[in-house]
């Protein structure tokens, strides 16, 4: 009876242990999202470094996996994208070896998978970037998320184009304007990385093209030397991305302000 009773005394204490660390770091997490400094940077590290070696539980690492997003997006932000790279890598070995998505429906594609795909591709590894993309694309399919899987094809017929396979990127823009629910600036976008492939490949249907996209026409201009066109469609670039950074200004000051 007397072992009994300190066992049952032991569970409990350890039980109560569990739900404490796993509630210390939502806490923790949510205090650095609501002031994000410098400071309260350093406040999240040193929580984490105290949290990290007493992990147990699959709850407490759903919650370590949420910091560790938090962490990464940060990171990114402040432009130190290796580091975020490495947090994000953290955060995703977690999630599998942990099969978290038995506990969750959290979009891991969306705070995961896509900011580590777009950060490979920042600092110039696409075999990185590549396989990232091709992996929640392959869950996008798996779970029939077609706005998941559009973007997937934009991502990584972008990649390509930028890599120089152009052929790759016409055949993935092309199969993505073939997914159900595309919208208008999505399919838009498809058809810009189509055209400029075909640009740069210099097709025969490069002569035929007809958009009102003003990279495409940049583009365009330039391979048949028309530098004076030319000229004034990066001037129309320009323009279009500065009309949208004012636009995701004000939108993100309503955010706040609502």
């Amino acid at each position: 009876m007397k072992y009994s009773l300190i066992i049952i005394l032991l569970l409990t204490f350890s039980t109560t242990f569990s739900q404490d660390l796993e509630e210390a770091i939502y806490v923790a997490t949510e205090n650095f999202n609501i002031n994000r400094t410098a400071e309260s940077f350093s406040t999240l590290l040193k929580n984490e470094a105290d949290f990290k070696p007493k992990i147990k539980t699959i709850d407490e690492q759903l919650a370590y996996f949420f910091l560790l997003i938090n962490k990464g997006n940060y990171l990114d932000k402040i432009n130190k994208q290796p580091q975020a790279i490495l947090t994000y890598e953290a955060a995703w070995n977690i999630y599998n070896q942990q099969q978290l998505n038995t506990i969750t429906d959290y979009d891991v594609i969306d705070y995961c998978l896509k900011p580590l795909g777009i950060l490979y591709n920042k600092v110039g590894d696409y075999t990185n970037a590549e396989n990232t993309i091709k992996q929640y694309i392959f869950i996008a399919e798996k779970n029939k998320n077609n706005s998941q899987r559009i973007a997937g094809a934009i991502n990584l017929a972008q990649l390509y184009f930028t890599a120089g396979k152009f052929d790759e990127a016409i055949k993935i823009s092309e199969n993505g304007l073939q997914i159900s629910g595309l919208t208008s600036p999505k399919k838009e976008k498809l058809l810009a990385i189509k055209n400029n492939s075909q640009i740069a490949l210099n097709n025969s249907e490069a002569t035929t093209i007809k958009t009102e996209n003003a990279e495409v026409k940049y583009n365009l201009a330039l391979k048949n030397k028309d530098y004076k066109q030319a000229l004034l469609h990066l001037r129309e670039m320009i323009t279009e991305q500065y009309n949208n950074c004012l636009l995701y200004t004000s939108d993100a000051a309503d955010e706040r302000s609502s």
